[in-house]
């Protein structure tokens, strides 16, 4: 019998450049999507990661 070794692939943690989070939430607020739709488009790896996005940039750009 053949033992098959699992093979895990870890995933790289991505740092986002302020330009690129300002164009998501803009793109947010302006044509109302959705965050799934935006974490496709951008490739974004985290479905919570464009929460933190937009929560850290809207309550600052609020201010």
């Amino acid at each position: 019998m053949e033992k098959t070794e699992k093979k895990y692939i870890k995933r790289a943690q991505k740092d986002y450049s302020i330009s690129f989070k300002l164009s998501v939430v803009q793109e947010y607020e302006t044509a109302k999507v959705s965050l799934a739709f935006l974490q496709r488009k951008y490739r974004i790896q985290g479905s919570y990661t464009v929460c933190l996005i937009l929560k850290k940039l809207t309550c600052s750009t609020s201010k």
